[in-house]
């Protein structure tokens, strides 16, 4: 492998090493970004209602994405648990990742949804404000449908970037972009004859973007995807392999969680200060994240090229 002294010969990246990691990165940032730009567009809209429905998208991300950071953590074993049986040509030990990967998702999704269904009394706990939290408690509530399909979601995508094929990720985040404007467009404001729904509205709209991209993903890459699908392979249920699976990609998960909880409680903080300092720092916030998008791509790159 480049980059490691083997015997007394010091093995460097060449420009082709460089190049290889650069082409898979530029379709993976746009990923990132594609599908950051939903949160951002949430944002915008969002908060041309008022300040307590921003708020309220604020600590209802603040939930959620504490809670589902986890099962996308452990997911993200599958980088190298499909690249590696990708490159040695074992495509059956493959096929047995992703559908064990499917199958943790749901396990992940249903935990991560119980504990959504307490976000009420957790609000109300850290102080927020009253005007936000039925908000930002509803918010958290109508999540809940979009949980499992974000992670399947997460599963296909984890699996195509392993293979080095982005395109049909990239497509979906674009695809996902529109559909969750048209869906915004008319649950927060109350377009078509909808009711204003203002933040509920938004996760309403998440929600349905979240089993679009779900669907969405599986119908453009299905060529590449179908025959590590089908049929069901043996023991995708044995506890075994899922128990090893998932403790490969527990500490990404207990990082992702570690992550988005600092960042979480600097959002309750604002809260104790009010709505509007609460929805000041959401976009602030947002704007931060969405620029973090270019190198979490590029590392994402680098772990597929190892």
């Amino acid at each position: 492998m480049k980059g490691l002294v083997r015997g007394s010969v010091e093995l460097r990246p060449t420009r082709a090493d460089a190049r290889a990691v650069v082409q898979l990165a530029l379709p993976v940032i746009g990923v990132q970004l594609g599908i950051h730009a939903l949160g951002l567009v949430d944002v915008i809209m969002v908060g041309r209602v008022s300040a307590a429905d921003l708020g309220a998208v604020a600590l209802g991300n603040i939930v959620v994405f504490i809670l589902i950071a986890f099962g996308m953590g452990v997911l993200m074993a599958l980088d190298p648990l499909v690249a590696q049986a990708v490159g040695a040509g074992d495509r059956e030990g493959a096929a047995r990742a992703i559908q064990r990967g499917l199958v943790l998702s749901v396990g992940l999704g249903v935990l991560a949804s119980i504990f959504l269904g307490m976000a009420g009394p957790i609000l109300r706990l850290a102080r927020q404000p009253d005007d936000v939290v039925p908000l930002a408690t509803a918010y958290a509530l109508w999540s809940i449908p979009g949980m499992i399909p974000l992670l399947f979601f997460a599963v296909f995508r984890q699996s195509l970037q392993a293979m080095g094929r982005v395109l049909p990720i990239l497509w979906t985040a674009l695809i996902a972009n529109v559909v969750n404007f048209g869906l915004n467009w008319v649950l927060i404001w109350g377009n078509l004859g909808f009711p204003r729904l203002g933040a509920v509205g938004s996760a309403m709209a998440s929600s349905l973007s979240r089993g679009f991209m779900a669907v969405a993903i599986l119908v453009v890459a299905w060529p590449l995807l179908r025959d590590f699908l089908v049929p069901r392979r043996a023991r995708i249920f044995a506890p075994g392999p899922l128990f090893r699976m998932a403790r490969l990609g527990a500490p990404i998960g207990f990082q992702f969680q570690l992550e988005f909880g600092a960042f979480g409680l600097t959002g309750l903080f604002m809260g104790i200060i009010g709505t509007v300092a609460l929805a000041g720092h959401q976009i602030a916030i947002t704007m931060a994240s969405f620029t973090f998008m270019i190198p979490m791509g590029i590392s994402a790159a680098a772990a597929v090229c190892v």
